[in-house]
């Protein structure tokens, strides 16, 4: 069976029956009575379904390609299955179904839009709703009418079904971390660029053009603190992660101003560049201090050390600087502090090592990444690109002291074209300045949470000014902070939008409320096919799971939790430090320390009166030759044992999957600290080749680190085992994807943070427990194994090819 939908179509659940017949013997039996004793139990049955458990998919329903090419353009197939819809009626397919969707499609448009052909991509939606059949026709033996004896009317009713189709509908809103709405907008005439202080309850505003001037408001209440004009035009501006400093950029020679955030009209320092920027400026504040500025113009990072904020002198606090991609347009600090980042708009990222400020390592990825932002409250470093062409952000791990960039779930589709963006304390959630077709500033919430499962979609768009400038997020009062400067004929109608941000209470969702409403339309989704055209082949790529909402019985749900609690626990990434608590009482005087190194040799003293004969005295006799001297050596753990041929080639075939099955397996010559074996210690990346650009990168794997005991001593591992406890981890293993491909690959282990379990003395007579010696020298472990050259740390690496023929 087949329909139509035209519109929006909510069913009508009918009058609940509350009343059910009684009986008793002698009871006058009429149409009425049956009738309403079928309506009381149908609508508990009705109330049931539709109160307790919802409208969706049940089991099956699955739509499917038609077997047969040549007919995929016009049919799909429909599998048996359950479902229910938003009333509490029950569908049910006893039997697989040819729906002639093609048709469904072109009799649905002609019916609302008459005479309009139907072309251009369409979202359509395939559905199922629920429908009554009268059916066997009988005579009756009393007619009512008293037309004719020849009277029939039905004799049962058929629960059954029809499919029908909707075209373009909006697709379903998932619940979001967090929504806006506008709530107010700090006007000020000419605002180029913002910064907020969330600790110190600040807004720092500059302005553009002649009398540019730095303007301080109370963030809460929009009260003006003060107006402090700049030396030159303003370009930039941003707040240390303390709040005690501002930094501005100004289009000058001594491009970037100190200033005491609780006296602006005090310069600290003046960060002096070779020219004064001749394009835009952006700024970033690392967690340490000190401030890093982008100069667009002259595609350079700038970077100097927490000495500038108390008046050190600028030139011998400058860590460096570093050439960036072409088009540089956004700059973020990691969250450690590590180094930072640059998107360019040629499709590049600029990865700086906080070690090494002037040099930067270039990422290809593409299109136009004109903003990043750092992802707080996560184990690795995480940024969030966003691409203007492509209309996407997407989330990264980021490797600063590597220069390696991970793409870490899907996309989302941000609608309108991105400007800016910015994280919320935590990285549940982002919000997106961006600019809609009409060419009007917009913000859109993000959801980061569903972004690692799969693709999605920025939330409802909030209006703010033409020209959107920058975002930012002030979680702690729960605002939205969005830049604009105007229209480009009157950018005195400029500004700072406030966004209220309602944070989704997901636990709500569980608590008592009101009653579940049926407002869904009566046809339940079973596939959408995105951008379908007539004549187009519907297989199964393009029939998406969008918009289908699956009931999973109350079976499969304890399954799941019975499945969950047998899952070993495990512990979740390490939270943010907490703020230090006061400071103890007094201890008790320890014990003296051992004596210190001796220090180096003083200045040569002057030369004493001569002797009694007023001439030096003869040099005296040289003493024996003295004994050896000794060199102290530490036993430090070490690698002694892997499982691939170093520098060689895993055969395909049964090697290979061999090694896939089992995972990469490092032994060590002695239990070592688990806790100082994960993701950040023991890591592989495979390498990437771009033919286009003769170029390529390593790119990191995401698998699961597990904890073993190996008894591997300099010869192939054998047996692998599960610890007894965490003082006997001996190995490590990291486990490979199935679909891991062929390429060459690069595991590396950083022998500083991987510690063994055994206290020892070190070279430097300190005592405690002993790094890994990682070092290892040429031309490969087994040759001189186990590893190491005698010093604590060093990294590991080895690397091999995987799926090669020799």
């Amino acid at each position: 069976m087949t329909m139509m939908l035209t519109g929006h179509q909510c069913p009508d659940c009918g009058t609940p029956q509350l009343a059910r017949n009684t009986w008793y013997m002698g009871k006058l039996l009429t149409e009425r009575d049956l009738t309403d004793e079928q309506r009381y139990t149908l609508g508990k049955i009705m109330r049931h379904n539709h109160y307790l458990h919802g409208a969706g998919t049940v089991c099956g329903l699955e739509v499917q390609q038609h077997p047969n090419p040549p007919c995929r353009s016009e049919y799909v197939l429909v599998d048996p299955g359950l479902a229910v819809d938003c009333c509490g009626h029950e569908i049910l397919l006893t039997h697989q179904e040819t729906v002639p969707l093609a048709d469904l499609i072109r009799q649905n448009w002609a019916s609302a839009h008459p005479g309009e052909d139907l072309t251009g991509a369409h979202r359509v939606q395939l559905c199922v709703s629920y429908r009554e059949c009268l059916t066997e026709n009988v005579e009756t033996l009393l007619d009512d009418c008293g037309c004719d004896d020849s009277a029939c009317h039905p004799n049962r009713i058929l629960d059954s079904y029809q499919f029908g189709v909707m075209i373009d509908p909006p697709l379903r809103a998932t619940p979001l971390p967090a929504t806006l709405t506008w709530r107010s907008t700090y006007a000020v005439a000419k605002a180029r660029r913002f910064a907020l202080d969330v600790g110190g309850d600040r807004l720092y505003v500059i302005t553009a053009g002649p009398g540019s001037a730095l303007l301080s408001f109370t963030a809460s209440t929009g009260a003006l603190l003060s107006a402090q004009t700049l030396p030159a035009d303003g370009l930039n501006v941003t707040v240390s992660q303390t709040g005690n400093r501002v930094y501005v950029a100004v289009a000058d020679a001594n491009a970037v101003l100190v200033y005491d955030s609780a006296d602006l009209t005090t310069t600290v320092n003046k960060l002096p560049l070779p020219a004064a920027p001749s394009a835009a400026v952006v700024l970033a504040a690392p967690p340490a201090g000190g401030v890093v500025m982008l100069d667009v113009g002259d595609t350079r990072v700038h970077a100097w050390s927490p000495a500038i904020d108390t008046g050190g002198d600028p030139t011998a606090a400058k860590l460096g600087a570093a050439a960036t991609g072409t088009c540089p347009r956004g700059l973020a600090v990691l969250g450690d502090g590590s180094g930072w980042a640059v998107s360019c708009g040629g499709g590049t990222v600029s990865l700086v090592a906080a070690t090494d400020a002037a040099t930067a390592a270039s990422i290809a990825l593409a299109g136009d990444l004109v903003a990043i932002a750092t992802v707080p409250g996560t184990a690795d470093q995480r940024v969030l690109l966003v691409d203007a062409t492509a209309r996407t952000a997407q989330l990264y791990t980021a490797d600063a002291v590597a220069g390696t960039l991970a793409a870490v779930g899907f996309t989302c589709d941000l609608v309108d074209t991105p400007v800016a963006a910015a994280v919320a304390p935590g990285g549940a959630w982002a919000a997106v300045a961006g600019v809609d077709g009409g060419g009007h500033g917009t913000v859109r919430p993000l959801d980061l949470i569903a972004m690692g499962t799969a693709a999605s979609q920025a939330g409802p768009a909030v209006a703010i000014g033409d020209q959107p400038t920058e975002v930012a997020i002030d979680a702690a009062r729960g605002v939205v902070l969005a830049g604009f400067a105007g229209p480009a004929a009157n950018p005195a109608v400029a500004g700072v939008a406030t966004l209220q941000a309602a944070i989704t209470d997901c636990a709500s969702y569980l608590s008592e409320g009101s009653c579940a409403t049926c407002d869904e339309p009566d046809c339940l989704v079973l596939t959408t096919i995105e951008s379908w055209t007539d004549g187009d082949d519907i297989t199964n790529a393009t029939l998406t799971g969008e918009g289908r909402v699956h009931l999973p019985s109350v079976a499969g749900l304890a399954t799941a939790v019975r499945c969950m609690l047998a899952e070993p626990p495990s512990a979740g990434p390490r939270g943010p430090a907490g703020p230090a608590g006061p400071a103890g009482p007094a201890g008790c005087k320890g014990e003296r320390g051992r004596a210190g190194e001796q220090g180096p040799a003083g200045r040569a003293g002057p030369v004493g009166p001569a002797g009694a004969h007023g001439r030096a005295g003869p040099e005296g006799p040289r003493g024996p030759k003295g004994d050896p001297g000794e060199v102290t050596l530490v036993r430090l753990p070490r690698i002694s044992g892997i499982n691939w041929p170093h520098r060689g080639v895993v055969r395909s075939g049964a090697p290979m999957d061999r090694l896939i099955r089992t995972g990469l397996l490092i032994a060590f010559s002695e239990p070592m600290d688990p806790r100082t074996l994960d993701d950040m210690t023991v890591a592989v990346y495979v390498r990437e080749d771009d033919r286009a650009s003769g170029q390529y990168r390593w790119a990191g794997l995401i698998g699961r680190i597990e904890h073993v005991a190996i008894d591997a001593r300099c010869e192939p591992i054998g047996d692998v085992d599960s610890p007894p406890d965490r003082d006997h981890v001996t190995g490590v293993r990291f486990e490979l994807n199935p679909k891991t491909p062929r390429g060459r690959y690069l595991v590396a282990l950083r022998g500083d943070a991987i510690l063994s379990v055994r206290r020892g003395t070190r070279l430097d007579q300190t005592r405690g427990r002993l790094a890994l010696d990682g070092n290892h020298l040429g031309p490969g472990l087994f040759d001189r194994c186990p590893s190491g050259d005698l010093i604590e740390g060093g990294l590991f690496e080895s690397w091999f090819t995987l799926g090669g023929d020799r």
